[in-house]
């Protein structure tokens, strides 16, 4: 947890997490992005753009070929749509 929640907080832009965080911190730091994405962009157009991204990817798979972890890429984008769906 201490690698993730560090890692959090840098791509939330928040520098270096203390050695002595609480466990919680990680999961605000991704709260506090998921805030900031959900203010450039309401529930709505993210779901549109979820269906457009991911289409795009399942047309593409003839031209990339094999994907052994396509069944992942579903689970993720399925997970991401109930999300936002339920944001709304």
């Amino acid at each position: 947890m201490k690698n993730l929640t560090r890692n959090a907080l840098l791509w939330c832009g928040c520098g270096e997490s203390p050695s002595d965080e609480s466990p919680d911190s990680g999961l605000l730091a991704y709260g506090l992005k998921v805030s900031e994405l959900l203010f450039i962009s309401n529930t709505e157009t993210w779901t549109t753009e979820l269906w457009t991204m991911f289409g795009g990817y399942m047309l593409a798979q003839n031209e990339l070929g094999y994907c052994p972890n396509i069944s992942n890429t579903f689970c993720t984008f399925r997970d991401l749509l109930h999300f936002f769906e339920k944001s709304k």
